[in-house]
């Protein structure tokens, strides 16, 4: 009844999960006799004995006791041996190799995944999951567009999602969806348009420097060592600056809304890898849009035996789904004073803005209240951001600021002062003057998004 991996431990158990749906067990371990048991997508079994790819797997009603014995009394449902290929071995999500956090599915529609013939066809905008990575195994749900799931395992084109990263009995697997119904994260990392004062000025008054993202990662770079990038690979120039659709209400220099937000798919030296999202599609095939996204469309529409008439067009318009394209975007413009974009941590906006109120508070309190207790409470603040930016559920107590530090900087976000990094990595240090936490705070939060 031990894990999977790594040393056998002493007090836990090996539990697994059925990923597939209708999966027939064995009574022997090589494989030879079926047991005519079927196994039902998303049930739990424990391990009583492994041999070479093949578990032994059961039902029990309760836990084992400390030493893994099973307790008197308890039933125990014996289903036999199973191919290990067919069953999730763990119970947490995939990690990232470079940040460690959980990776993170963000469904869409986009226009490189061919999926125009499911924006004609999915009149509620849902993707539908599977109970295996495929739909012969049937249907398990429906889950929204535009949402964050957790990645427990890949397999033949498809994920399979859950909607936590270490899973219990009262989470949900949801089911597998196909690799381009989404898109991997591993970043809570996302761009908008400079939303800096001064930057917003310089591109009103030189259309140059003005918001552009290209389809193409040389243009991008071009664009941004010469300002030379293609004007037929220009995918978007929806500067806030320029076009007033989608404008904040309490910010005329930044759009308003998540989605209208660009993931960082890779930070490259002199340019972004990103998600576009084009939210109007009442521009297309007229040239309110990019001529090529058009041209595009009109391509897979054609690939998917769909006859790219306007009634055609009108249809998957009529269902306002709206679509995302990856492009890249120059970090700064040749000749521009000020970046192209602003960094943003993109976190559920009132709980973070709850955050910063506590944070703001205490620092407030600091002149007159022992250091110690108000540092470390602003610091347990800090990791708990840290835990949301992350994903993840389950940070252990060694962790520390320096980690959010690495975690931030690994993925190109700039801190606006120097003394920022400081004060994260010391903010329960004394040494550290009150002014200076008010200033990280003033510019944590013009990263947030909020």
């Amino acid at each position: 009844m031990n894990g999977p991996t790594g040393a056998k431990s002493k007090n836990r158990p090996w539990r697994v999960i059925c990923d597939r749906e209708n999966v027939e067990s064995y009574t022997d371990r090589c494989g030879s006799s079926k047991s005519r048991k079927k196994l039902k997508f998303g049930d739990w079994f424990y391990v009583l004995d492994e041999k070479g790819k093949y578990i032994y797997i059961g039902k029990m009603n309760g836990e084992p006791d400390k030493n893994l014995n099973i307790v008197k009394g308890s039933y125990l449902d014996i289903y036999g041996w199973i191919e290990k290929s067919e069953m999730l071995l763990w119970t947490s999500g995939i990690k990232s190799e470079r940040s460690g956090f959980s990776i993170k599915s963000f469904t869409l529609y986009n226009l490189t995944a061919d999926r125009v013939n499911k924006l004609k066809l999915d009149y509620d905008h849902n993707i539908k999951t599977f109970k295996g990575p495929g739909s012969q195994w049937g249907p398990s749900t429906s889950i929204g567009l535009f949402e964050f799931f957790f990645i427990l395992d890949k397999d033949n084109g498809y994920y399979l999602i859950s909607d936590q990263d270490n899973l219990s009995h009262f989470n949900n697997i949801f089911g597998w969806i196909e690799i381009t119904d989404q898109i991997e994260l591993n970043t809570n990392l996302f761009l908008e348009v400079n939303f800096d004062s001064t930057a917003y000025e310089e591109r009103k008054l030189n259309a140059e420097y003005q918001f552009v993202a290209f389809f193409d990662e040389v243009d991008a770079y071009n664009h941004a060592k010469y300002r030379s990038g293609k004007s037929s690979g220009v995918i978007s120039t929806n500067d806030p600056c320029v076009s007033k659709i989608h404008l904040s209400k309490k910010n005329h220099r930044r759009h308003v809304g998540a989605k209208l937000r660009m993931p960082v798919l890779a930070c490259h030296e002199e340019f972004y890898e990103t998600l576009i999202p084009i939210p109007d599609w009442t521009g297309i095939p007229a040239s309110g849009v990019s001529r090529r996204i058009s041209d595009n469309l009109i391509e897979i529409l054609k690939k998917h035996g769909i006859d790219p008439t306007e009634e055609n067009l009108n249809t998957i318009r009529d269902g306002k789904v709206p679509l995302f394209v990856r492009a890249y975007v120059p970090k700064k413009i040749h000749g521009a004073s000020h970046d192209l974009c602003s960094q943003v941590l993109l976190f559920s906006e009132k709980e973070l803005a709850e955050y910063l109120e506590d944070m703001r508070s205490l620092v407030a309190s600091l002149d007159n209240k022992p250091d110690d207790i108000l540092r470390t409470r602003l610091k347990e603040t800090l990791l708990t951001i840290y835990k949301k930016y992350s994903g993840e559920t389950k940070v252990g107590n060694d962790v520390t600021l320096n980690d959010f530090v690495g975690a931030l900087t690994v993925e190109c976000f700039k801190f606006d002062k120097p003394n920022h990094e400081f004060v994260l990595k010391q903010v329960d240090n004394p040494r550290v003057k009150i002014e200076t936490l008010r200033n990280f705070l003033d510019g944590l939060e013009k990263n947030t998004g909020i």
